[in-house]
């Protein structure tokens, strides 16, 4: 299959700045808020109470679900690995208003938004019942500096809703289709991003349809530095740095395959 093509393919570490190996990538850093993050994570891992839960995204004609937290935290959750990683590059990258789109349980969002309380996310979720019970855990939680949008993206793109707003990261993580992936990229290019800013987008290798949107991402976008982590796609647009697609991994300080 194609999208085992990471696996294969060297890591080029060796090849990117140094920053990233010695600082961004590296394991031996985190921040404090990323533990506790994690503590919160498996609590919600634990957590049997149900919930109903509409998926509007690639899954076009599921229906509601009735599901455990924990088997929604599990599924959905972002990594560990890959939150910290979001960490050090928003501290590095001196990023101070994130977009993300998809909050599900609002692990992803903690990561963003427990940098600085200084920094300000907009996070946009469309299943009501989600983001009800993740906003009252901010709440609970004294998190003050994120803004919960429950709606569609399409919605929220179609009507120009955040219009004037500009944001200079943006973390995509849902409806994963080839079609709305590339409309959402074309749609914060043109109308929310400042002079420098970084995308991610989630699932790179979950389907196919975001196996070929991330190809034809990295084919259109030679001009930006991007690292391919598998799961995670970056991009870097306007900072200087190697141009191109970068296979790369985090780092032990070991040697690097």
């Amino acid at each position: 299959m194609n999208n085992l093509k990471y696996f294969f393919h060297k890591k080029q570490n060796f090849v990117i700045p140094d920053i990233f190996n010695d600082y961004i990538l590296n394991e031996d850093f985190c921040f404090y808020s990323a533990e506790l993050i994690e503590d919160f994570y498996f609590q919600l891992c634990k957590l049997d109470t149900k919930i109903n839960f509409e998926d509007f995204g690639a899954k076009k004609n599921e229906k509601i679900k009735i599901k455990k937290i924990s088997e929604i935290a599990k599924k959905t959750s972002t990594k560990f690995k890959e939150g910290i990683i979001f960490q050090k590059i928003i501290d590095y990258f001196n990023v101070k208003n994130i977009l993300e789109l998809g909050t599900s349980l609002g692990i992803g969002t903690m990561f963003l938004s427990g940098v600085s309380s200084c920094i300000s996310v907009t996070t946009i979720e469309a299943c009501k019942d989600i983001i009800d019970f993740t906003e009252q855990n901010f709440k609970a939680n004294g998190i003050n500096n994120v803004k919960f949008i429950n709606d569609k993206f399409d919605n929220v793109f179609d009507k120009n809703l955040l219009n004037k707003q500009k944001f200079d990261l943006f973390f995509i993580d849902g409806n994963h289709t080839f079609d709305a992936s590339l409309k959402y990229l074309k749609y914060i290019e043109q109308n929310l991003v400042t002079n420098r800013f970084i995308i991610i987008f989630d699932d790179i290798n979950w389907s196919k349809d975001m196996y070929n949107a991330w190809k034809y991402i990295v084919k259109t976008h030679k001009n930006c530095f991007m690292m391919n982590f598998f799961r995670t796609g970056f991009l870097f647009y306007n900072y200087k740095l190697p141009e191109g697609e970068f296979y790369v991994k985090q780092t032990d300080n070991q040697f690097i395959n």
